[in-house]
Formats: structure tokens, C-alpha cells, sequence
């Protein structure tokens, strides 16, 4: 089964150039920073001096603990560009993915990876960065469903912490399970402890065999009629630091580096065409 997902359904290493010449040694990770380094933006302020404290968890494909450098996937791609062009090495520490954005308020990481919607309610706790790319909602199931009402009835996992969780207990009362980590909830609906799993379009690579759906726009889920656009979370008092990394993101989205990386895990680069930044 095709897991490309396009941005024509309902959801809708590489190189900058002369930037970063001499910012990083062949390694293609932040890890080696070369000494004559210029970063673009001089005393960006970080959690520890020269690094960038990255909270991880296990988002495949967006994140994951695993790879040379203990973390790898879309967003890490992105981090390790933006880190090399600001000449700070990159400090990976396992957050888990419902204390992501927590560890990022507490000031434990500089940033979360794992591809965060960019809502209201985030960002009165976060700075959330310049959209990154749109995620939509996918079901993984046995078999294939075109709306919600096909899914009445069935026991349904989903992901804690995501903004459609209220709308899915709404519509599914009693009957939705929630889980801390995607690979969790891809685990029960392979074992059949669940009938189908509703998850970002992002992380459709984790369900193996199983179909995948993109429901019916529906008023009643959100998410399934305008996609979400994501961002990094930061420190509303790390101006300095956000504004830097949009400067990097709209470079990336402009010399399509960003649709490269999309394509790298797997996942239509048409997801890159974000518009104007919107929350949800």
C-alpha cells in the first residue's frame, strides 16, 4: 500500500547553499560545528551556551530515539539545519510526547520536535514557530471507512494531547482509548484491542498493514475539514531564538529544502505549501 500521502486530499540532505559553508563538517547532524562557525545569528540565547536542547519522543517519522546521533526523522532534519546554521551543537533528552511541550514551558529543552499544531490554546503557553508543514487526520483500520458515522459503534484509539481528543469523545462516548506515544496506539489496533486508530496524517508510516483512510470532511472534527499547520514550541521568552528559526523556516520553504525532506520521510512535499500562518 502507497503511504504518500497528498495534499489533494482532505488534509491537505541537503544543503542551503553559501550559508552554511564551513558552519559543519561533513556530518550531516549539528553535532560537529566547525571552529571558524559564523553563525547567522550571533548570541542566540539557549538553555546551555552553543546548544540547542531538543526534547524528543517516538513520532515516527517525525521523531524518533534511534539513528547515530540518538534521534532521527523530519523535524530532527529540519533542527540539525537550522542548529549547523547557527553553529550550536544539538543536545537530544527523551521528553515523551504528552510532556513535550510541558518540558519546552518549564525551560528543560529549548524545543519539542514532533511537528505541534500551531493552536490558540498552545500558543498562549508556548511561542510557537513559523508553520513547518500541514497535517491532516487519517484513520488506520482493518478496512477502509469514508465518514465518521461509518465508524459508530467501534472502539477507537487516539494519541492524548491532540486537538481533536474532545471532538472524538463527543462523537465516540466511551468508546475512544488514548495513548501517550503513536507506536503505543499502533500496537493495540495491530493486537485488535481497538478497531481503528484516528491519528495525524504524519504519522500514517507507523500502522504497517492496516488501511488507511481520510474520512469525509465532517463540522463535527475539525481537523478533518481545514488541516493544521505545524510548528516548533518555544519559550515565549526566547524571542530571539524563534524569530531565528522563522528567518531559517521561510528559507527552507523558499529554496525548496523543506520538500526535500518531506520527500526524505516518505511524505508529499505538496504538504509544504502551509499559506499564511493561521492557529487552529
Amino acid at each position: 500500500m502507497n503511504k504518500r500521502l497528498t495534499a489533494t486530499a482532505p488534509f491537505v540532505v541537503l544543503s542551503l547553499g553559501v550559508a552554511l559553508a564551513g558552519c559543519a563538517s561533513e556530518d550531516t547532524t549539528a553535532d560537529a560545528v566547525a571552529d571558524d562557525c559564523t553563525p547567522a545569528h550571533a548570541d542566540l540565547p539557549t538553555i546551555a551556551e552553543g546548544t540547542l536542547t531538543i526534547g524528543i519522543s517516538d513520532m515516527p517519522p517525525l521523531v524518533t530515539p534511534t539513528g547515530e546521533d540518538g534521534y532521527e526523522g523530519l523535524d530532527a532534519d529540519i533542527v540539525n539545519g537550522f542548529a549547523a546554521l547557527e553553529c550550536l551543537t544539538v543536545e537530544p533528552v527523551d521528553v515523551g510526547a504528552t510532556a513535550a511541550v510541558t518540558a519546552v514551558q518549564q525551560g528543560r529543552v529549548d524545543t519539542s520536535l514532533g511537528g505541534w499544531y500551531r493552536t490558540e490554546e498552545r500558543s498562549e503557553v508556548v511561542a510557537l514557530s513559523y508553520p513547518m508543514y500541514l497535517d491532516g487526520l487519517i484513520v488506520a483500520a482493518p478496512e477502509a471507512y469514508e465518514t465518521f458515522d461509518d465508524l459508530d459503534g467501534l472502539t477507537v484509539g487516539v494519541v492524548q494531547g491532540y486537538n481533536f481528543v474532545d471532538e472524538l469523545e463527543a462523537l465516540f462516548p466511551g468508546r475512544v482509548n488514548t495513548y501517550p506515544e503513536p507506536t503505543l496506539l499502533a500496537e493495540d489496533l495491530s493486537a485488535g484491542r481497538i478497531d481503528a486508530a484516528f491519528d495525524v496524517a504524519s504519522a500514517a508510516v507507523v500502522y504497517g498493514g492496516a488501511t488507511i483512510s481520510s474520512l469525509e470532511p465532517d463540522d463535527r472534527v475539525r481537523q478533518s475539514v481545514l488541516p493544521a499547520q505545524t510548528g516548533l514550541p518555544f519559550s515565549h521568552e526566547s524571542e530571539a531564538l524563534v524569530a531565528a528559526f522563522d528567518d531559517y523556516l521561510q528559507t527552507i520553504h523558499e529554496d525548496g529544502t523543506l520538500k526535500e525532506y518531506l520527500e526524505k520521510w516518505d511524505l508529499d512535499p505538496e504538504l509544504s505549501d502551509v499559506g499564511e500562518p493561521r492557529f487552529v
